[in-house]
């Protein structure tokens, strides 16, 4: 059979995670924070305005799920020593504006997405440096409740937060000027809040629609910054934080934040949305806005299920366009090429003629213990399994989280958050989730996700049962990108097809199982004999 690849993926993968990661690639990026301005450089004002009214944006740190064992236990030695006692991870900066409300970059708090891991996030305040008890005594954390107003576009969001109010906080300015010196006031990773100062170098265009401009100044950052200050001499705030790029650092200004409406939410971004096994692409601006005050935790449900109607449209209309399948005019070659290998094959359509084709994978071959091979490949940003079990072996009701260990077996997945701990999994323990798929031929699979809550990912796994072993599918991703994977993966599955291959004691325990039992071989039936006689 002729070779022939699939076309690069850009479903979800290119999607919804790339739209999580455009957000949250506005993160400052500085590999190597500049010093701290001199203490005596810095008026008293902001110094104490930094201690009271600035405040690290926290999520709490995740346990492992129950039956997450590893080849050997994490080791976290190299971490700095708050890295290891933080019950928190710090995400970046807040700062109250009024008595009620605080203010932060859009791509810190993220509320267009809903990770299956952190439903909360938090507001911190260390007490200054050298107050007697160490670094983590006395801290103030607070949960962040309401969102009041928000804006992707302008990258800020104003809050409330539960059982607090802000005795102390920043007045704002809307007025600003080339060469005036101003200061950065932001968290430094879990080792509280620093002020650096530098200067106004003038305004560049907001970089996603271009209907705004952003305040570029001279004063350092850090990733930690976003969402924090920019300030005047006078303790007056005139932008909130938002990136770094070179050794600029930039903020959106007051002074376009002003003229926002109040308790409104506005998200607007363009996405180009793409499937395995289509060719074409499709280019849409994914919009919407809503009245404030909302909960953190509705607006992504909101957020959620908007998105995924959107998905959904625009996926709907690239099959449309897609040949018809299965019996349509482009599919001669496909009807020529019917599976007959032990592994799974996946049909799509060829860019160059827009034929439907089945593709054929490079195929990696292992041994697992108890004499079975595991088959493996890789298509876009999926990797297909086929675990061969030994002949003679009768068919048992499928376990997924056994199936999953005897991946693990195979594949190596690190713990690789923190960075500098790496430490082997050897089994991510019960699914987070399960259920089954019925696909478009009538065959079931069963559905599951495992959470891997350090990385704030999932790995998630479809499994065929057939007579001499599983078919998979599976993907690691953003835990926030499971529904729209879950999508994905779907359709991915209705494209698949598998030989039903097996030894005859493989098959007549397969066929005893009603439930895994595919629709067209519902009438199938066999007789063999066990003995041998030579």
């Amino acid at each position: 059979m002729k070779k022939t690849m699939f076309p690069p993926l850009a479903a979800i993968a290119a999607a919804i995670t790339v739209a999580i990661a455009a957000a949250l690639a506005m993160t400052l990026g500085c590999t190597t924070p500049p010093a701290s301005t001199p203490a005596g450089a810095v008026p008293r004002k902001l110094t104490l305005l930094a201690h009271e009214a600035v405040f690290e944006v926290v999520v709490r740190k995740p346990a492992d799920p129950p039956g997450l064992r590893y080849e050997r236990p994490p080791d976290f030695s190299e971490l700095p020593y708050t890295a290891r006692i933080d019950e928190y991870a710090p995400v970046g900066t807040a700062f109250a504006v009024s008595a009620d409300e605080a203010v932060t970059a859009f791509h810190v708090l993220n509320p267009a997405s809903k990770s299956a891991v952190h439903d909360a996030y938090y507001i911190r305040r260390r007490p200054p440096t050298g107050i007697e008890g160490g670094v983590g005594y006395n801290d103030e954390v607070y949960e962040i409740d309401t969102i009041t107003r928000a804006s992707n576009e302008m990258d800020f969001v104003f809050f409330t937060v539960k059982d607090k109010t802000f005795s102390v906080f920043f007045e704002t300015t809307n007025r600003f000027t080339e060469g005036e010196a101003v200061y950065s006031i932001g968290s430094a990773w879990g080792e509280g809040v620093v002020i650096r100062g530098g200067g106004i170098l003038g305004v560049s265009p907001e970089e996603v629609s271009g209907r705004g401009n952003n305040i570029k100044t001279s004063a350092p950052g850090n990733p930690g910054n976003s969402g924090g200050p920019l300030v005047n001499a006078a303790g007056k705030a005139a932008g909130v934080v938002t990136f770094t790029r070179d050794t600029i650092l930039y903020a959106t200004p007051f002074e376009a934040i002003s003229r926002f409406p109040k308790n409104t939410f506005r998200y607007s971004l363009d996405f180009e949305y793409g499937h395995l096994v289509l060719p074409d692409r499709i280019k849409r601006r994914f919009s919407t806005e809503f009245e404030l005050p909302l909960s953190s935790r509705t607006i992504r449900e909101k957020m959620a299920a908007l998105y995924m109607r959107e998905y959904e449209a625009a996926m709907e209309a690239l099959f449309a366009a897609a040949p018809d399948y299965p019996d349509g005019k482009k599919t001669a070659q496909l009807a020529g090429m019917a599976p007959d290998t032990l592994f799974p094959q996946v049909d799509f359509v060829d860019g160059s003629d827009g034929e439907w084709k089945l593709a054929d994978f490079e195929v990696t071959q292992r041994r697992l213990n108890g004499a079975k091979t595991l088959l493996t490949a890789e298509a876009g940003a999926f990797t297909l399994y086929r675990i061969i079990e030994p002949e003679g072996r009768d068919f048992a009701a499928p376990d997924i989280k056994k199936i999953v260990d005897t991946l693990l077996e195979a594949i190596r997945v690190e713990r690789s958050y923190p960075a500098a701990v790496k430490s082997r999994i050897v089994s991510l323990g019960n699914p987070a989730d399960s259920g089954e798929y019925r696909d478009a031929l009538g065959r079931l699979w069963i559905r599951a996700w495992f959470l891997l809550p350090f990385d704030d990912f999932a790995f998630m796994v479809f499994a065929l049962p057939a007579p001499g072993g599983p078919a998979l599918v599976t993907a690691f991703l953003p835990s926030a990108a499971i529904p729209v994977y879950d999508f994905d993966m779907k359709k991915v599955i209705d494209h698949t097809h598998i030989a039903y291959s097996a030894s005859f004691q493989n098959w007549d325990s397969f066929l005893k199982t009603a439930k895994w039992t595919p629709p067209f071989l519902h009438d199938f039936s066999f007789a063999w004999n066990r003995t041998l006689k030579t």
